[in-house]
């Protein structure tokens, strides 16, 4: 009345099991799943649905903090602003018994550490945890053979990137307004007051844009003064009177093309 092993092989073993239909699960949390399993993420990244953010609040990007391709915009103890997401968090006791971390964080390109100092920690600490999407100012550290790190000044704890579409489409709105504007003003330069002085910043005259400048001038001659400022010697120069033009939308609109509008001031 025994049965051995082999005769279970007679025997049908095969039982159907029903898998009820499930929804899939919420991206942020198939992602954090993935990176636990697998050691990447692999349906995304966690920081792709606060690209709009991190656009309208100019964030830099830790690929050009640590490429070394923009020497003058970092370098050291320059302000950085990221968004990124808190990827390990390591503490440490100081000399004088205080609490201390060492944070990596990462965003879609890149890594880097943090060091975040005890009066930073105490006011921040329950925002660094591991899978926190975040908001960091800080100031580069640079030191010769080591990987540029960042002394944390601030951090800030992200919503869902959801609740952020109302600030990201307000900062929108309000740059095209602020562009709308702009245009306008050009749009006003013929209606100016015969005393208006249209004021050109460069760096000097022997520069390459005083050339395409001058050329620009003498094709509109007229009665309003023209004065250069030269941001290598902080010296306003009044133009010669060959150089004075008749102010119109086609001069100011190629002025800004060659030397840039923040260059070209109309009072």
């Amino acid at each position: 009345g025994q049965m051995s092993f082999f005769d279970m092989t007679s025997v049908n073993t095969e039982v159907a099991i029903e898998i009820p239909p499930m929804q899939e699960f919420e991206l942020m949390e198939l992602l954090y799943m993935e990176k636990e399993m697998a050691g990447m993420y692999l349906s995304g990244h966690p920081i792709d649905s606060y690209i709009d953010f991190a656009q309208v609040i100019i964030a830099d990007s830790i690929k050009d903090i640590l490429s070394g391709d923009y020497p003058q915009r970092y370098k050291d103890s320059s302000t950085v602003r990221l968004v990124c997401i808190v990827t390990k968090n390591k503490t440490q006791i100081t000399k004088s018994n205080q609490m201390m971390a060492f944070v990596t964080v990462e965003d879609r390109y890149g890594s880097v550490e943090l060091i975040v100092f005890p009066n930073v920690l105490s006011q921040c600490s329950s925002n660094l945890y591991a899978g926190s999407v975040v908001e960091i100012i800080g100031t580069l550290n640079f030191k010769e053979d080591e990987e540029p790190r960042i002394i944390c000044e601030k951090v800030t704890a992200l919503p869902d990137a959801d609740s952020l579409k109302i600030y990201v489409a307000q900062k929108r709105g309000a740059e095209v307004v602020a562009k709308n504007n702009e245009q306008n003003e050009i749009k006003s330069v013929n209606n100016l007051n015969s005393d208006a002085k249209l004021f050109l910043r460069i760096s000097n005259l022997e520069c390459e844009k005083y050339k395409k400048v001058k050329n620009l001038l003498e094709l509109f001659s007229g009665d309003t003064k023209v004065v250069f400022y030269l941001t290598d010697t902080n010296k306003k120069l009044l133009a010669p009177k060959t150089l004075w033009v008749k102010l119109n939308d086609t001069l100011f609109d190629e002025l800004c093309y060659q030397i840039g509008a923040e260059n070209v001031v109309i009072k």
